[in-house]
């Protein structure tokens, strides 16, 4: 025997009230917590292009101071400088398009702060949010096979690597990615039309 789905009772205007609150303090939360990591985020990467150029000032064991692009793993002291200065492009490349993406999602966070969820400015944030992941993912890619060759270059011919690798994290750019911009192109549409539908009102 099936019963009737019915459908649910409106609610108090309360309970709305109450869960536009939630909202609120949970994106005025994720909002300043980016804000931090962003913060992090950047002194780390000052802190490992710094390694990176100039390995010598730390004086610390070899060992304790390396470049890993997928598989390929080196001391910074035994790669030559222009090399190096290669390295140092591929992580400004990276660490540029993760700063770029933390610092649209707490844009788009503090949008939601505002209450402001289906304006297409807040839906384009959402689609530039897409093309960032998979950018990154792409990238993430590409930097592991061009810093296998830049920190492998002085070596002989036979000792030169290129390697490809694809692991869960590049994955999860890559799929996430093109689900984020289709979802953002269909509601920044629909938002669009909605607008276009309120002027003629």
């Amino acid at each position: 025997m099936t019963q009737d789905v019915l459908p649910p009772l409106p609610q108090p205007a309360d309970d709305r009230a109450a869960r536009l609150a939630k909202i609120r303090r949970l994106s005025l939360g994720l909002k300043w917590t980016l804000t931090v990591l962003f913060a992090l985020m950047v002194l780390f990467s000052a802190f490992t292009l710094w390694i990176v150029l100039d390995p010598a000032w730390f004086q610390l064991p070899p060992e304790e101071m390396t470049v890993e692009f997928g598989e390929v793993e080196r001391s910074v002291m035994e790669i030559p400088l222009p090399q190096r200065i290669g390295v140092a492009f591929v992580a400004v490349w990276f660490f540029g398009l993760i700063l770029w993406l933390m610092w649209k999602l707490r844009q788009l966070f503090e949008r939601y702060a505002c209450l402001d969820f289906y304006s297409s400015r807040s839906l384009s944030m959402v689609v530039h949010t897409g093309w960032l992941l998979l950018a990154i993912g792409l990238s993430d890619i590409l930097t592991d096979m061009l810093g296998g060759v830049l920190v492998t270059l002085d070596r002989p011919a036979g000792e030169r690597i290129l390697a490809f690798s694809l692991d869960g994290s590049q994955i999860f750019f890559l799929v996430f990615g093109p689900m984020s911009l289709l979802l953002g192109w269909v509601l920044r549409e629909a938002a669009l039309a909605y607008e276009e539908n309120q002027q003629f009102v």
